[in-house]
Order: structure tokens, then C-alpha cells, then sequence
């Protein structure tokens, strides 16, 4: 009996529990891409799944990204009030051990070493029929490492082709997404910016995107426009694939 009674609190537990991995290429402002692994807890805390606004969960959830120049490991909470509403805190940790990329001259501007983003985010989901709007905010804390022997050298954001002043740093984004859900695929637009305020330089992207799903996989093809402080507006590709290995029975 205590054998049984184990197995079905396991069982419970798994089922609110989810992994899920992706793979990702960007042509600008450099050729590169990533591979991420996700894994997050869905816990109710009231209302029901079917309810179309009235449905609390909390979610923490741990991300890790690897690539050939960087390594980034995101931990996030996750508070969903209102099925519609995200209110996520969390902390990103970047190494870098590279000094060969094709958009930054790494004599003068800090390629390798550490930087760390706390931020807060809110995020709000609307449909109506086919079509869909998110908009999201997002405020981030930066802090850089520094180089020993020029503690002022400037300091590479990789995802953005900008170097910024190597001291903390307050960054916000806004992203904003939209488009219509057809039986298995979607087609929309992503509009994204995100500012540096301390070193006065954004980044802007602007997608069409069409996306495919295969049962647990998910096929995404994006292209657009991207444009920094320190990068040319130029067109752009992305390439996402996802796949889900377990999904959660109670995620929204």
C-alpha cells in the first residue's frame, strides 16, 4: 500500500511537470544559432483550465541555452492571475569565452566573460476567433564583468550586435505579437525593441513568420528586418525548431 500510495503521489507530480527543447539559426547580425532545453512545474492554484479568463497558475521553470560562442542559464517564476496575464521575475547568466565574431572587433570591445540579467516581466494574451495578440514588457537589471586591464571597454551584447558601457545596465523590451491560428499552422507578425538606457542604444526586429505544427513538433520560419545602434538594418532569417517531450496536463 505505501508502494501505491507513492507511485500515484509521483505520478501526480509528473503530470505537472514538462520538457521541452529547441533549436534555433538567425542569419544577422551574425550566422549562429543555439540549442535550448526547457523544464518547468505547472502548479493551479484556482479556477478551472476550461475557464476562458478565470485560471491561476504558477510556474517556475529552468532554461538552458548552448552555443558555440555562448552559454546562458535562465531561471524564472512564473504568476498567471488571470489566464489572459503573466507576471514572471527571473535571472539570466551569460558566459562567453569567444573572440572571433564577425560583427565585433574583440581588441576593442569585451567579447569573453560573464554578464548577468535580473528582470521582471509582464505579458498579456488576447484572441478573438482566429486572431491572437500578445504585448509584453519587460525590465531588465545588467551587470558586465570587466576587463582587469581596461575595467572601461566597452562590452558586447551579443543578441543585439551592440556594445554597451561595461557598468549596470537597465535594459527594457517590447515585444509585441500577432496573427491568426489556422487547424495546425499560424501566420503573424513580431514587432521587438529592446533599449539600453545608460548607453542611449536599442535594437529593433521586425518578423512575418509562419509556423507549422507535427504532432510534438513545432516548425517556425521567420524573416524581417533587424537594425541596432551598431548594426546596419539589413534582412534577417530565423529558423526555430521545437519539440516537446512531455507536456503538462495542466498548462495553459
Amino acid at each position: 500500500m505505501k508502494f501505491l500510495i507513492l507511485f500515484l503521489i509521483s505520478s501526480q507530480c509528473l503530470a505537472h511537470f514538462d520538457l521541452k527543447s529547441s533549436l534555433v539559426v538567425r542569419s544577422y547580425p551574425g550566422l549562429g544559432g543555439s540549442f535550448a532545453l526547457e523544464s518547468g512545474y505547472n502548479i493551479s492554484l484556482y479556477g478551472e483550465k476550461s475557464n476562458q479568463i478565470y485560471y491561476g497558475l504558477l510556474r517556475p521553470s529552468l532554461i538552458h541555452f548552448e552555443s558555440f560562442v555562448v552559454r546562458d542559464t535562465q531561471y524564472k517564476l512564473s504568476f498567471y492571475p488571470l489566464k489572459i496575464l503573466e507576471i514572471t521575475v527571473g535571472k539570466q547568466n551569460y558566459i562567453s569565452q569567444y573572440e572571433k565574431f564577425s560583427y565585433y572587433d574583440c581588441d576593442n570591445i569585451r567579447c569573453r566573460g560573464e554578464m548577468s540579467k535580473d528582470y521582471t516581466r509582464g505579458q498579456m494574451a488576447i484572441g478573438l476567433g482566429r486572431f491572437f495578440l500578445t504585448a509584453s514588457y519587460t525590465y531588465y537589471l545588467n551587470t558586465y564583468s570587466f576587463d582587469k586591464e581596461d575595467p572601461y571597454k566597452e562590452v558586447a551584447e551579443y543578441d543585439y550586435g551592440l556594445f554597451v558601457q561595461a557598468k549596470n545596465e537597465k535594459q527594457i523590451r517590447r515585444n509585441y505579437i500577432t496573427g491568426i491560428n489556422f487547424e495546425s499552422h499560424r501566420l503573424g507578425l513580431i514587432y521587438q525593441n529592446d533599449e539600453f538606457i545608460e548607453s542611449k542604444k536599442d535594437a529593433t526586429m521586425r518578423i512575418i513568420f509562419f509556423e507549422k505544427t507535427f504532432g510534438e513538433l513545432k516548425l517556425t520560419n521567420g524573416f524581417g528586418d533587424f537594425e541596432s545602434t551598431d548594426q546596419k538594418k539589413a534582412f534577417i532569417y530565423i529558423l526555430k525548431l521545437s519539440f516537446i517531450f512531455k507536456s503538462s496536463n495542466n498548462i495553459i
